[in-house]
């Protein structure tokens, strides 16, 4: 069974009552064999956890709910914790999370992991990123344009669009593709900065229209920095690459900043030779110039072996059961 609320849930600094009436939605199989969505409060949620061997809790610093699963969940309960990146309610965790015998994070890499400040806590890194109805068919495309690259993310400073922007070839084309309404002054500084090729803003696309965008694509060039624009630092600014893989999926190479989560989605697909330094637009612009110039044969030859890696480990269809496999060794008896 699987469930998620149906509006938004504030990190609150004080518990309230209120939250018990709070709804959720239940997703589990029936007697057939299909889906059924059926809805609860969060005290009915509370008691269903119950019966369940084990707790997953997704986001669990994304609200204090998780506070709630807590003192609910029994000694013999297994609960394992996944960040997934929204992290806001940090300083309030790591004070009050319970040392229990049978609480373990499954984090989405290695990186994750490495974020953990529990040095006695039983971890394991295990990575999805595509579900094996969304693999590409091989196919012998037609040669692409060497020279039309693509951006895909919201539109936020750690994303590090100025970057690629600077970094963009007399010649070249870069289409952006992202919802730029989270942060409208950074949106203004890009729009502003001057490039040598064409920049080409799309705004929020769907699913169909990325696939389309990284099929035409040469490459995606992905900027993530700890670094922004305006000086300050973040903590992390990926905790995986969902876009280098959706790239490789679709043909299309990935370029990327050299940071943690990054470096361990390429050195899995053997294409660190495609990375560069972050906000160093010079070092990207030499790798643009390199995918005009490579044989076309060679880069194919490189992003086959890539998504064949892909599909081997990174697969959803595959990660509850390599989540059960590690089991035992987060839980030892």
């Amino acid at each position: 069974m699987a469930f998620a609320p149906l509006h938004h849930l504030p990190v609150q600094t004080e518990m309230q009552a209120t939250r018990f009436k709070w709804r959720f939605q239940r997703l589990a199989l029936d007697e057939t064999g299909a889906w059924r969505v059926e809805v609860r409060n969060w005290m009915e949620v509370l008691l269903e956890m119950s019966h369940a061997d084990v707790i997953w809790l997704h986001q669990y610093l994304a609200t204090e709910l998780v506070l709630d699963v807590f003192n609910a969940a029994g000694q013999d309960q297994c609960l394992l914790l996944t960040s997934l990146g929204y992290e806001p309610l940090s300083p309030v965790f790591w004070r009050q999370v319970p040392r229990r015998r049978k609480l373990a994070f499954v984090e989405i890499s290695n990186y994750a992991c490495s974020r953990v400040p529990m040095p006695q806590a039983p971890r394991v890194g295990i990575k999805a990123a595509i579900w094996k109805r969304e693999l590409a068919e091989p196919s012998h495309a037609a040669p692409r344009d060497r020279k039309a690259f693509c951006g895909i993310g919201r539109v936020l400073p750690h994303k590090g669009f100025e970057t690629a922007i600077t970094a963009l070839p007399e010649g070249c084309s870069l289409s952006i593709a992202g919802d730029a309404a989270h942060d409208p002054a950074y949106t203004e500084m890009l729009r502003a900065l001057p490039a040598r090729g064409t920049v080409n803003w799309l705004g929020q696309i769907d699913d169909r229209q990325k696939s389309r965008l990284l099929s035409d694509s040469a490459a995606l060039i992905a900027c993530s920095t700890h670094v922004l624009y305006n000086g300050i630092r973040v903590e992390q600014p990926e905790l995986l690459g969902l876009v280098l893989l959706e790239a490789v999926n679709a043909g299309c190479l990935p370029l990327c900043t050299r940071i943690p989560s990054f470096n361990e989605v390429m050195a899995d697909l053997h294409l660190t030779e495609w990375q560069f330094d972050e906000r160093n637009s010079d070092e990207l612009q030499g790798l643009l110039r390199r995918v005009g110039e490579a044989p076309q044969e060679v880069v194919e030859s490189q992003l086959k072996k890539a998504g064949a890696h892909m599909r081997e480990h990174y697969l959803w269809d595959d990660y509850w059961p390599r989540v059960q496999a590690a089991l035992p060794n987060l839980f030892p008896a």
